[in-house]
């Protein structure tokens, strides 16, 4: 018995051993398995990663938000200039912002060879936008001067839903030139669809990479130096605290020569032969009309000392082009295009306790001496009739709303056209000769 014990107990044993080996062989079989099957996966997904990142390198997803009234999609930032232009710590720099519809966007290459800052540009596309938005992705890539300067942001049309648009990267920037370009621009024809002028006007704004803006249309070319100077004097005297906004003389110079872009030949022009004229001078006076010329020539002329000096807000029609904090009010987007869509700003600054300051020594030159309004213009106008009587009864009420005490300070909103040269007033913020004060820098 004890025999055939020990003959069991031995044979269990040698199948236990022969279970181990083979547990032991099958676990290192698995083990070689599962890391090859783990390797493959690892190999797969490097390339799997490896392909996704390349097609991200050579693709933009444009991911549009609809505005608060749903009207228009946005999107900030479709590209971004690489230079910030802040070389100073404690200056802050003064962004060009400015808007444009597609094919106004030729005017944008001139602002890129000469103004030496950064331009927050709002681009209305109403049709064929992924057309549209390859070709700006294209020039922002492509073009040096463009990519330093310019941080592009996309408005178009609210359709139900703005949806995502994946742009692809199918060009050669090596063929890529300037004046190709520039005439492919000019060769868009301008469509039917108003120009939300006051909402490009705020995304440019909203969209600009530093605090102070200057606000101009895309068409202005300014003079030697502009940014620099501006820079200087805007930090100190708008500062989002101190309720000053800066003012800009705009000029015109006629079709076929040369903007002048210092204050020598500006005045040279100006005064011998009349090739140059302050803007709108022709067309719009009462709007444009900023006083003491003479002696913003004498002191822009004799002393590269910048001088600031009060201006009175004149007339609700008025309009300068004006250097401006991110804190100050924004265009009021309600107002119809055409219908005194800038005029509404200056107005609420008035009405908010602002004061105006003219710069000396820095000014911009649109080309062409505008004498009457375009078909177009009178078109835009005709059809934003109706709605801007009602909208401009708002506006004016909610100023008195937000800003009781200033309604005899500004003058009334009125829609009544005035004639002649604008009328100075005698008295600003309620202070004698409050307009004469002067800064300098």
């Amino acid at each position: 018995m004890s025999d055939i014990l020990s003959a069991a107990t031995e044979y269990h044993r040698k199948e236990y051993n022969n279970f181990g080996r083979l547990l032991r062989i099958y676990q290192r079989k698995r083990f070689l398995r599962n890391l090859f099957f783990s390797v493959l996966v690892s190999v797969c997904l490097i390339a799997l990663v490896h392909h996704n990142s390349t097609q991200l390198e050579d693709s933009l997803s444009v991911h549009l938000e609809p505005t608060d009234h749903f009207r228009y999609c946005i999107q900030y930032n479709f590209t971004r200039s690489y230079d910030n232009f802040r070389v100073n710590a404690d200056l802050e720099p003064v962004t060009l912002a400015m808007h444009s519809s597609i094919d106004f966007l030729h005017y944008m290459f001139d602002q890129v060879t000469t103004w030496e800052g950064a331009i927050s540009l709002s681009v209305f596309i109403d049709r064929n936008v992924p057309e549209y938005l390859s070709y700006l992705y294209r020039i922002h890539d492509c073009d040096e001067d463009v990519r330093r300067h310019v941080s592009f942001h996309i408005v178009t049309i609210f359709d139900m839903v703005c949806d995502p648009i994946v742009i692809q990267k199918t060009w050669d920037c090596s063929l890529y030139l300037r004046e190709d370009t520039i005439n492919y621009l000019r060769s868009i024809r301008r469509s039917g669809f108003i120009y939300p002028i006051n909402v490009m006007r705020n995304v440019a704004r909203r969209g600009a990479q530093s605090k102070i803006h200057i606000l101009s249309d895309i068409e202005m070319v300014f003079s030697l130096d502009a940014e620099r100077l501006l820079t200087r004097v805007a930090n100190k005297l708008v500062t989002g605290k101190k309720k000053i906004v800066l003012v800009i003389r705009r000029f015109e110079v006629e079709d076929g020569l040369d903007v002048p872009r210092t204050a020598e030949k500006l005045y040279d022009m100006f005064l011998t032969n009349r090739s140059v004229v302050e803007f709108h001078a022709k067309l719009f006076p009462e709007g444009h009309f900023i006083p003491y010329i003479n002696s913003w020539f004498e002191e822009s002329l004799n002393s590269t000392k910048i001088r600031a000096r009060g201006v009175p807000y004149s007339n609700s029609f008025w309009e300068p082009q004006v250097v401006i904090h991110a804190y100050d009010p924004m265009h009021d987007e309600t107002i119809p295009t055409r219908h005194r869509d800038h005029q509404a700003l200056a107005y609420e600054l008035c009405r908010a306790g602002y004061r105006f300051f003219v710069v000396t020594n820095i000014f911009n030159v649109h080309r062409g001496i505008k004498k009457s309004t375009t078909f177009l213009d009178n078109e835009v106008a005709r059809l934003g009739q109706e709605a801007n009587l009602l909208r401009s009864r708002i506006f004016f009420r909610r100023m008195n709303l937000l800003y009781p005490t200033t309604y005899l300070k500004c003058a009334r909103w009125d829609n009544r056209k005035v004639a002649g040269r604008a009328r100075q007033f005698t008295s600003f913020n309620g202070k004698q000769n409050e307009f004469n004060t002067e800064y300098g820098f």
